[in-house]
């Protein structure tokens, strides 16, 4: 069968619910995209951010993995209990994500780093 006759299959039978969520998943990744193009770039150059350059850094990881556990969320739900069989790709990938949570910089490292450089230190 032709790859055609599939993609037919899954638009026919696929629940609005689940096409919704694909859809929103491609939605937070093309909005994090140019985000990171845009740092690479300036990372590769040479851009002088100055004290700007932590802030700019931990909040990209931050917001691509929170992007990224969103994302894999919606699969997840759009693929059912399957996702979690340990065989399961998805599972891999949901374990991988909330892994990112945890990597310097967290969430409320990432915050504080944020605040000290526009307010200056914190008492």
């Amino acid at each position: 069968m032709s790859d055609d006759y599939y993609v037919h299959r899954l638009q026919v039978s696929m629940p609005l619910a689940t096409a919704e969520r694909i859809a929103d998943a491609a939605l937070a990744l093309d909005a994090l995209a140019p985000q990171l193009e845009t740092l690479a770039a300036d990372v590769d150059g040479l851009v002088n951010h100055g004290a700007n350059w932590f802030r700019y850094l931990t909040g990209a990881k931050h917001r691509a993995t929170e992007t990224a556990r969103y994302v894999v969320d919606q699969a997840m739900r759009s693929a059912g209990g399957g996702g979690y069989r340990t065989a399961s790709e998805l599972s891999r990938l949901q374990r991988d994500v909330l892994a990112g949570i945890y990597h310097p910089s967290d969430t409320e490292s990432v915050h504080n780093t944020v605040a000290t450089n526009l307010l200056g230190p914190l008492a």
